[in-house]
């Protein structure tokens, strides 16, 4: 092996080891396209060179003399590129499983806010994609400030909104690596929170006054993860589980609401359905009685002799590409008398 063959190749090894493991985590998020654009083509001209063995620029851009013996390794030189390519996206992928392990082992989780976002379209080759991008702001312990700019798919982009709060994971030995938490599968990663789904027990218990008013939000807290407080009064939200209770002192009722996306039964990763607000009121023994709605809303009526709750859904189409419809549920708890349950029934 010539020494100027030795030396390419000594570069190219050079680059595949700086380049996965002599950049720091947080540098590299801070740029990682440039990062692992940088390195594939780095690579490419270094293995390039080492096949191809030119020892000028005109070489590689003169038209050679056929007659003349070139190097064996010239004619793949440009199929270096592969390589190249290869080498592009294992770093994307070895440093998103480096930022996963980083902040699963000694990541902090953080509350931050949506400060802006915006989706841009590409189209190639008379395709038209859209990217969506969230610009997200946090404060680590030590009470400083810092941003990111995490991609994020088409639900995601449109369940939040301008000022919306969003859990946030950095990694301890540097913030600048940050990771936006949309969903309780993902959270539990990183903390062990509870994930009940909520029941008639749970909203006849506020109704009944077992529930101090002011723990409201915080007796939500024990059954899942998160409720914060709405914008109406005795009014909590869990955003992330896209329900809602508003509890009603004055009317005496519990209102739970909930959305579902219309797309055919859930199945659960064990393969059983997921948990149904209709089936808990049956097992527990309530009675059901439909009724036609109005302007396309569907209305039922599910009653013991202690309770009532009137179940209104409403359609609407999903947003974005999606296909299907979204379902809005409102289960309204109240307690009744006898005779409005002779009534209902």
């Amino acid at each position: 092996m010539s020494t100027s063959k030795k030396i390419w190749l000594g570069i190219s090894i050079a680059i595949v080891v700086i380049f996965l493991w002599g950049i720091p985590l947080g540098m590299y998020e801070s740029s990682s396209f440039f990062f692992s654009g940088a390195g594939a083509v780095l690579l490419f001209v270094s293995l390039f060179l080492f096949f191809g063995e030119f020892t000028s620029l005109d070489e590689i851009f003169e038209k050679h003399d056929k007659s003349v013996p070139q190097p064996a390794g010239r004619n793949i030189a440009p199929f270096m590129v592969l390589p190249a390519f290869i080498f592009l996206f294992i770093s994307f992928f070895y440093y998103s499983n480096k930022k996963s392990n980083a902040l699963e082992t000694n990541g902090v989780l953080a509350k931050g806010i949506v400060l802006n976002g915006e989706s841009t379209q590409t189209t190639r080759r008379m395709r038209t994609t859209t990217s969506y991008e969230l610009q997200i702001e946090f404060t680590d312990s030590a009470g400083t400030k810092y941003y990111f700019y995490p991609s994020v798919s088409s639900s995601e982009f449109n369940d939040v909104y301008q000022g919306a709060p969003v859990d946030v994971v950095y990694w301890r030995e540097d913030p600048n690596v940050a990771k936006a938490i949309f969903n309780m599968d993902e959270l539990s990663k990183y903390k062990k929170v509870p994930d009940n789904p909520i029941t008639i027990a749970n909203l006849t218990a506020i109704l009944d006054g077992k529930v101090n008013q002011d723990s409201i939000r915080n007796y939500l807290n024990t059954i899942n993860y998160e409720w914060t407080y709405g914008n109406e009064e005795r009014t909590y939200e869990n955003l992330k589980l896209k329900q809602a209770v508003r509890y009603s002192e004055e009317s005496g009722t519990v209102a739970f609401v909930e959305t579902n996306h219309m797309m055919g039964q859930i199945i659960s990763q064990d393969g059983k359905p997921v948990f149904s607000f209709d089936n808990d009121l049956i097992e527990k023994g309530y009675k059901k009685q439909a009724s036609s709605g109005e302007n396309g809303e569907a209305v039922e009526l599910f009653y013991t002799d202690n309770y009532v709750v009137q179940k209104t859904t409403k359609l609407e189409q999903s947003q974005g590409n999606g296909f299907g419809m979204n379902a809005y549920t409102i289960y309204l708890v109240a307690k009744v008398s006898a005779a409005t349950v002779d009534q209902a029934r």
